[in-house]
């Protein structure tokens, strides 16, 4: 599975988990006589992991990365460019 396609599944996720957490949230406040969708839950858009360049270096000495990919992580040009 790539980043990219990891990334939507956790905001996928993230956006139900909002949705229950607000209509939980909206029948607490109609019980209670408070307008509804007066408070609400929001989340910080995820972002990817820092990574350390060690562990980058091991999973391209180890054969996880590619050497194109273990360059482009580090800013370098990719070769014919």
């Amino acid at each position: 599975m790539s980043e990219e396609d990891r990334m939507v599944v956790l905001e996928g996720l993230q956006h139900i988990v909002r949705n229950i957490a607000n209509n939980a949230i909206n029948m607490r406040l109609l019980l209670m006589n408070k307008t509804e969708d007066s408070v609400w839950i929001e989340f910080e858009e995820l972002s990817r992991p820092q990574l350390e360049s060690r562990d980058v270096i091991e999973w391209y000495n180890s054969g996880v990365l590619t050497r194109e990919q273990l360059l482009k992580w580090g800013g370098f040009p990719m070769e014919g460019e």
